[in-house]
């Protein structure tokens, strides 16, 4: 978003429908920096807001919500010189929608623990030994497509356990594998895109399709892929390539997914018998207290 915002100062400097006031204004300015805790606040409206899908209505949330606010993102600049940053900045978020997730993804405080990492490692490990075993017991194991698929696929692992992937070597049965640094890579940015569209809320009904979709869309994510392509040092298949990218997303999203349902499940399971146990505890006492009333 920060990076827009420059871009929407620099056109407006570059425009000639803007007076050289406004121009001169707006240099002296210098760089445009939002702080962490407004910037945090742009994110999540576009987040849970305001949607690209329909130009007429996100012109109306956005003036709405952003435009009319400006000031308070930029409180050392003229309200009108701010208002009219956010206005330009408005047409370049439409011309770049096709890839806003992508741009709220990089714009995203967001950070993965080691507790999380562990995690992901596992899944990752559990899913490429899975496709790997799902390609050589297939009855076509021997065509052209599974064989690009299975050399890609061992190019995703490590056969030397990496210092940082220890709940793999600690947990594996020989159905594990230890993953690469690249596939991790691929992993880091779906767990992180993840933890953005799954909310408490959606938890009933989570739209993988859509978020396997979205982010096979991500241009970063697939400059991480290229790397492993080109590591695997045979000629592929672009649909083979393709195919198995969105194999390994899919997967890993509908394990996640199914994971943090059955957690919060879990969760609220043990909240609720806690719950419970304290209310028996509490009928428990009432009726000894009672008891000890009538006898005296």
């Amino acid at each position: 978003m920060s990076s827009v915002l420059q871009q929407s100062a620099a056109k407006i400097i570059e425009s000639e429908c803007h007076s050289s006031f406004i121009a001169e204004k707006l240099k002296d300015a210098g760089d445009l920096h939002i702080d962490k805790e407004n910037l945090d606040k742009l994110v999540n409206l576009f987040q849970h807001k305001i949607k690209f899908s329909n130009p007429e209505k996100f012109n109306t949330t956005y003036y709405n919500l952003v435009v009319k606010n400006s000031k308070s993102y930029f409180p050392d600049l003229d309200y009108r010189l701010s208002r009219l940053i956010f206005i330009k900045a408005s047409t370049i978020l439409l011309a770049m929608s096709k890839g806003k997730n992508e741009i709220m993804l990089e714009e995203s405080p967001r950070s993965i623990s080691d507790r999380e990492l562990a995690g992901l490692q596992y899944i990752g490990g559990y899913i490429i030994h899975k496709l790997h075993k799902k390609f050589k017991n297939s009855k076509n194991w021997q065509s052209t497509e599974s064989q690009q698929s299975i050399n890609i696929l061992l190019v995703c692992k490590t056969s030397v356990p990496c210092e940082n992937q220890k709940l793999n070597a600690a947990l594996s049965r020989g159905g594990l594998w230890f993953i690469s640094a690249d596939l991790q890579k691929i992993l880091v940015v779906t767990e992180k895109y993840l933890s953005l569209k799954i909310t408490k809320s959606q938890l009933r009904n989570i739209d993988t399709l859509k978020i396997v979709t979205e982010l096979m869309k991500f241009k970063h994510l697939k400059d991480i892929y290229s790397e492993i392509i080109i590591k695997s040092e045979i000629s592929l298949s672009k649909q083979v390539e393709k195919d198995l990218l969105y194999a390994i997303i899919n997967l890993y999203v509908t394990v996640r997914c199914h994971s943090t349902a059955r957690d919060y499940v879990q969760k609220h399971r043990m909240k609720k018998s806690k719950s419970n146990s304290k209310a028996k505890a509490l009928r428990t006492e009432l009726k000894r207290k009672a008891l000890y009333i009538n006898k005296h």
